[in-house]
């Protein structure tokens, strides 16, 4: 039996395609195939202080989620996220981790099955507490989000507000997918931004320390795209954070339309 977190039937249905960071990507080998291994082989994974999926992890804990990453086979059945695996115990990690991979596997699978309809590279979904007056507004536009994320944690470029009311003004509700490199190079100078080659780019993007990042942007089912900050790759999938709620989400390569590195 497999870890699914999600079990429902999803019809996506063929509709337009659309277009919708931050550690380097590596690939840790392990000395073994995961079939060969016992638990006692493999070294008791926990998070070092009390990360809980949400922001950015620290460097220690970045690695513990590689090397999660590593022992678990993520696969997608029937559109949706599941992993090889039934208990923490089974692969040596703590009950706080694997709740994590538990969660990063909901997280991204409640994406699938909105059914999002947005036509744009963003989808203007509802959030909690947008619009209530009596709460903090919620940022609800991914591209914006990403914008603003960069902004908050890595000290350069836009704010979110900033980006969010040029985004209104210029498109409406959201930036088309032919209009991603030019919103970038609007915002962050034309020499600043670069394209990666997606189909090529299956084991991570690498890019330049702390003075940048990566926006990827993804297809979450045939109608939808979404933006999202890139942190890294470990056993064929990306591992992503959704500035839009800071918590991690799995992408699978090939559902990868763009890939934009923004630098100081």
């Amino acid at each position: 039996m497999t870890l699914t977190v999600l079990s429902m039937t999803i019809c996506l249905s063929a509709a337009v395609s659309v277009t919708s960071c931050q550690k380097q990507s590596f690939e840790e080998e392990l000395s073994a195939p995961r079939s060969a291994m016992n638990k006692a082989e493999l070294p008791y994974l926990d998070f070092t202080t009390g990360y809980d999926g949400t922001g950015i992890a620290s460097d220690e804990d970045w690695e513990v989620i590689m090397q999660l990453a590593q022992r678990v086979k993520l696969s997608k059945e029937s559109g949706l996220w599941e992993a090889n695996v039934r208990s923490a115990d089974e692969i040596n990690v703590s009950p706080e981790v694997f709740a994590f991979l538990t969660q990063t596997i909901e997280n991204s699978n409640a994406k699938i099955l909105a059914h999002l309809t947005a036509r744009s590279i963003m989808p203007r979904k509802l959030i909690p507490g947008e619009g209530d007056p009596l709460e903090e507004p919620t940022r609800s536009d991914c591209v914006a989000s990403c914008f603003g994320w960069i902004h908050d944690k890595m000290g350069f470029g836009p704010s979110y507000d900033s980006t969010n009311s040029w985004i209104n003004s210029t498109f409406g509700s959201g930036v088309p997918s032919s209009q991603m490199e030019s919103t970038l190079k609007h915002f962050y100078g034309p020499n600043n931004v670069s394209s990666f080659p997606v189909n090529s780019q299956n084991n991570g993007y690498i890019y330049k320390g702390t003075n940048s990042a990566v926006i990827l942007n993804y297809q979450v089912n045939d109608s939808t795209g979404h933006a999202v900050i890139y942190g890294g790759t470990s056993n064929g999938t990306h591992w992503v954070t959704d500035p839009q709620n800071g918590a991690m989400d799995l992408v699978d390569p090939s559902d990868v339309i763009s890939a934009y590195e923004v630098r100081q």
